[in-house]
């Protein structure tokens, strides 16, 4: 494919691994033991995501992603966090905080998609305002494109409540553009599904909506006019 103008992939998912985030973990954590039977990131709905399509590769090496992106003539692509998006669930918000600063690193400089592939930062929805500011800094500072809110949280509260207000003021002052993504299903609606079809159908767009909608109606670009705003 070829064009006049870059093509930039804006939707591509890092499959992050327990054990290519522990050496991350920092503070109290750092020489912890790691116990294998349970993730790091909670689940995101109960629903089983260890499996996949039969002939279906379970990862793709960065080289073949590479490979791919110039078949198709894209420029760059932002990754986002997969298990990660499950975030938002975390019940203590030093945890939540904790593993949000891990998978900043989760892209370490050399590899080979660091060169062509910008990653969006996880800001962590904890209720202590000074956190997510510090991670979008921290973010800022390595080069990285956005800040992630997940979707779906546990805080039993929108993204339109002004205890987010921090992160958009900090969003404005780097000029950082924040993103809201997807993926549980958790407390929709639809949790008697016995299809998973039926659930990814709906997971993404219903929580993004119920998010926006607050965020609109609760006059977050009001407050935060230069606010920059993308939902996945």
């Amino acid at each position: 494919m070829n064009s006049n103008y870059p093509i930039i992939d804006a939707d591509g998912h890092v499959l992050e691994k327990d054990r290519e985030l522990h050496d991350y973990l920092g503070g109290r954590y750092s020489s912890a033991p790691r116990f294998e039977t349970y993730s790091y990131f909670p689940s995101l709905d109960g629903w089983n995501r260890g499996t996949g399509v039969p002939g279906k590769d379970p990862e793709t090496p960065a080289p073949r992603w590479l490979q791919f992106l110039d078949e198709l003539g894209v420029h760059t692509t932002v990754l986002y966090p997969t298990g990660g998006l499950g975030l938002g669930l975390v019940q203590n918000p030093e945890w939540a905080c904790v593993l949000a600063r891990a998978t900043i690193h989760g892209l370490p400089t050399g590899s080979p998609m660091s060169a062509r592939a910008s990653k969006a930062s996880r800001c962590c929805p904890c209720t202590n305002p000074s956190k997510p500011p510090k991670e979008l800094e921290r973010a800022k500072s390595l080069g990285l494109v956005a800040g992630l809110l997940p979707a779906v949280t546990a805080l039993h509260k929108g993204y339109g409540h002004t205890d987010f207000d921090p992160i958009y003021e900090a969003a404005e002052r780097l000029d950082m553009p924040l993103t809201v993504h997807g993926a549980p299903s958790r407390g929709m609606g639809f949790d008697f599904f016995n299809k998973f079809l039926h659930v990814h159908t709906l997971e993404h767009p219903f929580a993004i909506l119920i998010q926006f909608t607050h965020m609109i109606f609760e006059g977050v670009f009001v407050r935060f006019p230069k606010l920059a705003l993308r939902v996945s």
